[in-house]
This record gives structure tokens, sequence and C-alpha cells, in this order.
């Protein structure tokens, strides 16, 4: 004799799988930022690159300001009102360009570090001194 579970509502399947979606984009979005954090306070120093610095610097502050202004419209605006489309168009515009912007850095990086770092760097490539 088998005895199986009770099915869960249609109405508490669909509650759960909202708290589920919401608590997920929480997490992402935290931990975009803090690897918009993280690729803005790595540039800043002296151990990257000029160019890949200013390239990652940018990203980070872009993706940062970006993700920061639309999770902040999305918690204080009402959903599809019109003032919380143009946040979520205002920010996620610079998020946007700052994400698309994170693989030019890594590109950056790669041919620095395969050149041999500071070895067979081009001269506007070099750390500043």
């Amino acid at each position: 004799m088998s005895r199986t579970a009770p099915r869960m509502p249609l109405r508490m399947r669909r509650l759960r799988a909202a708290a589920l979606t919401a608590c997920a984009a929480s997490l992402l979005a935290g931990c975009g930022m803090g690897f918009a954090t993280w690729l803005y306070l790595v540039c800043r120093g002296e151990a990257v690159p000029r160019r890949s610095g200013r390239v990652g610097r940018r990203a980070g502050v872009a993706a940062l300001v970006g993700t920061a202004t639309v999770a902040g419209g999305n918690i204080v605006l009402p959903t599809s009102s019109t003032a919380w489309l143009a946040v979520l168009v205002l920010g996620g515009v610079p998020a946007v360009l700052g994400w698309l912007a994170v693989p030019a850095w890594t590109l950056r990086m790669s041919r620095w570090l395969r050149q041999g770092g500071d070895r067979g760097a081009r001269m506007d490539d070099l750390p500043a001194a």
C-alpha cells in the first residue's frame, strides 16, 4: 500500500514559486553588486594596467549604480507605474552596458597577463608608477 502526500493547491504552488523567484532575484542582484564593487576596488589600485583599470572602473561603477537604481525603484515604486518604468530604463541601461563591459575588461587583463604582465606589456598598459 503506497501512501502519497496530498497535492498542494495551485494557489499555494504559485505563491511558493513567486517567493522563490523573489528570493533568487534579490540574491542575484546582491551578488552582482558585490562583484561590481570588487571590480571597481581592484581596478582602482596600481596592480592593474591603466587602460584595463579604466575599463574595469567604468564597468564596475555603471553596473553598481544601475543595479542599485533598479533595485531601489523596484522596492519603492508600485509595479507597472510610469515612474517605475522610467527608473527601470534609466537604471537598466547603464547596468546592462556595465555588465557587457566586464568581458572586455577580462580580455584586456588576459592579454596583459599573457604578455608577461609588466615585462611584455605596452607602455600604455603598464600600471601607474
